[in-house]
């Protein structure tokens, strides 16, 4: 073989080297690629999930409120049945007169 024959064996046999090197860099990028998408499948799902909770936790807050808001309106208007003012007002009964135990 002729040195100009090796020089370019050499240049080719560099060539392959560098293909062989960038096809592993790909495929180790591809495969990162594969796992981030995975990754960001199972992000989203939580996402979704957790959103869903929010959702009934808000919801069951506000019924919550709703269920407060009542029970002191029926407070209010047993406290006004049985004569007595609001509290804090000045027709609250004196500490005698009340009931040690209301219901």
């Amino acid at each position: 073989m002729s040195a100009r024959t090796d020089t370019l064996l050499a240049l080719l046999s560099r060539v392959v080297d560098h293909v062989r090197a960038a096809n592993a860099r790909a495929e180790r990028a591809e495969a990162a690629a594969r796992e981030g998408e995975s990754r960001l499948a199972v992000t989203e799902a939580t996402v979704r999930r957790l959103r869903e909770e929010l959702g009934a936790q808000a919801r069951a807050c506000a019924a919550a409120e709703a269920r407060a808001v009542e029970a002191n309106l029926r407070i209010c208007q047993a406290a006004e049945a049985l004569g007595f003012a609001a509290a804090g007002e000045a027709g609250a009964p004196p500490a005698a007169e009340a009931p040690a135990r209301l219901h």
